[in-house]
């Protein structure tokens, strides 16, 4: 699952089981609104089409493979922030 923020908007994506890996939309919300109708929740047609290519790009990444630790210098390690 992702969740994506459009200005105020919060949009979740899932990738369905037994799907053929295409994400689809399962949620869209908008905090501090009163009244949901279609207008409050559009989003332009370019910003949205650039989120579905990035959200295309982020579930099609290869998790199958064990990524490698990142480092940390020897002085932070430990520490708590």
């Amino acid at each position: 699952m992702l969740t994506a923020l459009i200005g105020d908007i919060e949009i979740g994506y899932a990738r369905p089981m037994g799907s053929d890996g295409v994400p689809q939309e399962i949620s869209r919300l908008r905090y501090g609104v009163q009244v949901l109708d279609i207008d409050t929740l559009s989003i332009p047609e370019a910003d949205y089409r650039q989120l579905q290519e990035q959200v295309n790009t982020i579930f099609s990444e290869d998790r199958s493979k064990p990524r490698s630790p990142k480092k940390t210098p020897a002085g932070v390690q430990g520490k708590l922030f």
